[in-house]
């Protein structure tokens, strides 16, 4: 009786000190506590040990600091210099594979051309071979801006720019297309783009066989890339003469105060390598910190002594602070594991019916306060039942999931929830709202595409049927544009089956 209450009264003083702890109690003061005794250190000291290195380090900075601008300045010119070199030569080895009487025809058929496939290959192994070079396109120059022939963005991959869309031109070309399109040769300028890039720019134009301009072949550099490049430069001559100035101080600083200077660095290098997270580097961090042996009888003895004191005291409640917040990560992470796990659908990956019912109350809170740019896609697979009991539910399963591949392919800024066991409903939103009747097109075109693969197995010949809702500005629930997405999906489905037939 007497063990079972002296157990209870100590677990009551661990828990009361527990929560002191994380409610702002010691553990917090002890840390605070030692960064003030250092900092004590080097406010009382730091005048003695510098004052007198100072005046010679900031007058070696000033002819250091004049002397790398300098030379920053000379390196950036000749820089320039080779890039505006580089674009002229690859921009006429770009030339070289277009040809002017087909331009027109590039933009139409696109990678439907193999010779247009093989610029492509050629244009990514010149990029390749040029680091420096940041994009490569050709653009077909017209008054309405640059229309898109052929684009390579900054990894070498085709840009979302396809052929025939037209990008407005940035300053100073925009005021030059008279001249572009005359098919003068316009020199390289740095130009300010509005998606906040900052390139050094150089087109060159290409003609048909009559001569006429035809279109330009235009190559960028990332002028932040120079301008890294100019920095690294600047900053590596810079620390060369600092760390000239740094040798020249040092004698100085080894003639001050070196009964002060060299205990108070050794305080600082050991506490510096003090680690709390387990009880024997706590432990160690006591050992290392009286290994120092600074016992002097002045200031710098006091403070040797004070800290050590501190860090002895700190010891127990340092070690009582880690065991509790490992137990509270522990516990959060089961709890979001479970959250996890309660909002993602098992056998898809997509969003559960739980996360769906979630994101459904906050879609309302939303239209309550104005935001209705959004629509709902009712899904439904098609032939499930066939596929389980004809197969199996096994291929049942993957047919689901290759189901779901598609729409998650479609809808790629919209989050996708499966609520029953065919039954998936897209919420669209974003760049998928904008698009959202080009997505439902895509949508039924990849299933249609699928199901007619008649060289696949069944189970792999993926079908849906769908229905699409935007909200209105008379919708007052969800529920209104579930109920139309629905009913247009279960018309879809009417139309799958009239054509195609149905199981049962």
């Amino acid at each position: 009786m007497n063990d079972n209450s002296n157990d209870k009264t100590a677990d009551k003083i661990n828990d009361q000190m527990i929560q002191n702890i994380l409610s702002g109690g010691s553990a917090k003061k002890i840390m605070p506590l030692a960064q003030q005794i250092l900092r004590a250190i080097q406010e009382r000291y730091a005048s003695l040990t510098v004052q007198l290195p100072l005046t010679i380090a900031i007058s070696l900075f000033v002819v250091i600091v004049a002397v790398s601008l300098t030379v920053y300045q000379r390196f950036h010119s000749r820089m320039i210099d080779e890039f505006t070199w580089l674009a002229k030569g690859v921009t006429r080895l770009m030339a070289e594979e277009i040809d002017g009487d087909k331009v027109d025809t590039y933009i139409k058929k696109n990678y439907g051309l193999p010779e247009y496939r093989e610029i492509i290959r050629k244009y990514t192994l010149l990029k390749e071979s040029y680091p420096d070079i940041l994009y490569l396109y050709v653009y077909k120059i017209q008054e309405d801006g640059g229309h898109v022939v052929l684009d390579l963005d900054s990894s070498g991959a085709a840009s979302q720019d396809g052929p025939g869309s037209i990008y407005k031109l940035d300053a100073p070309f925009a005021s030059k297309v008279g001249q572009i399109m005359a098919g003068e040769t316009i020199p390289p300028y740095a130009v300010h783009t509005r998606d906040g890039e900052y390139l050094f720019s150089y087109i060159y134009p290409v003609f048909d066989s009559n001569g006429d301009y035809a279109c330009s072949v235009c190559v960028d550099f990332s002028l932040e890339r120079l301008h890294a490049k100019d920095l690294d430069f600047a900053l590596r001559l810079f620390v060369t003469f600092l760390a000239l100035s740094l040798i020249m101080t040092a004698v100085d600083i080894l003639i001050i105060r070196k009964n002060v200077t060299i205990p108070l660095n050794q305080i600082i290098r050991c506490t510096k390598e003090f680690s709390y997270d387990t009880e024997e580097a706590r432990f160690q961090n006591v050992q290392d910190l009286e290994a120092l042996n600074i016992y002097s009888a002045n200031e710098v003895g006091t403070l040797y002594t004070t800290f050590m004191s501190v860090m002895k005291e700190s010891l127990f409640y340092m070690t009582v602070f880690t065991k509790a917040r490992s137990d509270i990560e522990k516990k959060n992470e089961q709890i979001s594991e479970i959250s996890r796990a309660a909002y993602r659908d098992p056998l898809t990956g997509v969003g559960s019916k739980a996360a769906y019912e979630k994101a459904i109350q906050e879609l309302a809170q939303e239209m309550q306060n104005g935001n209705r740019d959004f629509a709902i896609a009712m899904v439904d697979v098609n032939n499930l039942k066939m596929i389980n009991d004809t197969y199996g539910h096994k291929e049942g399963d993957a047919y689901i999931k290759g189901c779901v591949k598609i729409i998650c392919e479609v809808f790629k800024h919209s989050p996708v929830y499966r609520v029953g066991g065919d039954e998936f409903v897209v919420l669209i939103r974003n760049e998928d709202f904008q698009m959202r009747r080009i997505k439902k097109g895509q949508l039924a075109t990849s299933f249609l595409d699928s199901y007619k693969q008649l060289d696949r197995q069944p189970w792999e010949r993926y079908s849906a049927s769908a229905g699409l809702a935007t909200c209105r500005q008379d919708d007052e629930t969800i529920e209104a544009i579930f109920d139309r997405a629905d009913e247009r999906m279960y018309q879809d489905k009417l139309e799958f089956k009239k054509k195609y037939g149905s199981y049962r």
